[in-house]
């Protein structure tokens, strides 16, 4: 079934004539529009419902919802880096604690007036995120005491980065120590306070890296003068050994000489001087006596080959 029909009905009449205003409350009987013609509706189609009459009692409206709270807007997390998923390396400096006694506001001494260290840093490095976080008190954890963020997927810059921003870090350690009146050894102890972290991070699982924080390079020690080098030891000749001696060779007979033929010359004279003293015989002994025999053989043999010939040849010669 369906429910009743409720609704208003507003009517605006003009003054009478007399004057008089009609009665509040008074109900008029509505005037029915007039209805143009229409057809009959079709056999079988049901007739349209009629329209109930307006109600005598006056209308009670309907009660008030209950007011449900509005949820103030909750503020907007903070953008996560892009591309989360590729490895991301973080740097982290913590300041030391002997810094927070100082009146200054250490976020803005780190980031600059304005920002205008990190707008520095940023337009070196535009693939960088940089970030302050933390508190400025002993009273929170070590974790959550302020600190510096860097993160980058720039693998190539990280390290000059970091390295840029542990001089900020510094800066503000010299500067407090200017306000705290503290010597140039304090202050060099106070930069040693630095806490530092790095690691990157892929897919949630973290891996440290390297060292965090780099040491202060130490002036470097004169050099050692190097030894003088020591005396070379003489060199010892070896001792001689044995020289090979080549194996003699066998003698080899050499040929033998074939006689030349010699050109037949003339007869030799000997010439016997009839003044020598022939020794006495036996005064020599016996060898004398045959060398006798011997020369008088030679003289003899001697006399019977000249010729003629060589007697005129040879008194020739003593003419001369």
């Amino acid at each position: 079934a369906r429910p009743a029909f409720r609704g208003f009905y507003v009517e605006w009449m003009p003054l009478k004539g007399d004057g008089t205003a009609r009665v509040e409350g008074e109900m008029r009987p509505p005037i029915a529009p007039a209805w143009p013609s229409v057809p009959p509706p079709p056999a079988g189609v049901p007739p349209p419902p009629q329209q109930l009459p307006p109600p005598t009692a006056p209308f009670t409206p309907w009660p008030a919802a209950p007011q449900v709270p509005v949820p103030a807007p909750a503020a907007p997390a903070p953008a996560l880096p892009p591309s989360s998923a590729a490895p991301r390396g973080f740097c982290k400096y913590w300041l030391p604690e002997a810094v927070f006694v100082s009146g200054q506001d250490l976020k803005e001494l780190i980031a600059g007036p304005a920002g205008s260290h990190f707008s520095h840093v940023l337009k070196k490095y535009p693939n960088v995120d940089l970030r302050i976080e933390g508190q400025s008190s002993t009273a929170a954890p070590p974790a959550h005491r302020i600190h510096v963020i860097m993160s980058s997927e720039d693998s190539e810059n990280f390290e000059s980065c970091a390295a840029d921003v542990l001089d900020l870090v510094e800066t503000v350690c010299d500067m407090v120590g200017e306000e705290l009146g503290l010597s140039e050894e304090q202050v060099d102890g106070l930069i040693q306070q630095i806490r530092a972290e790095k690691y990157f991070e892929s897919h949630g699982i973290r891996t440290p890296l390297g060292p965090a924080k780099p040491a202060r390079a130490e002036p470097p020690a004169a050099p050692a003068p190097a030894p003088a080098p020591a005396p070379a030891a003489p060199a010892v000749p070896a001792a001689p050994g044995p020289v090979p001696t080549p194996a003699p060779a066998e003698p080899v007979a050499p040929p033998a000489p074939v006689p030349a033929e010699q050109p037949r010359e003339a007869a030799e004279f000997e010439f016997v001087d009839d003044d020598v003293d022939m020794l006495e015989p036996g005064a020599a002994g016996d060898d004398t006596e045959g060398e006798d025999d011997d020369a008088d053989a030679r003289t003899e043999a001697s006399e019977s080959d000249v010729t003629e010939e060589d007697k005129e040849a040879k008194a020739n010669l003593d003419d001369l």
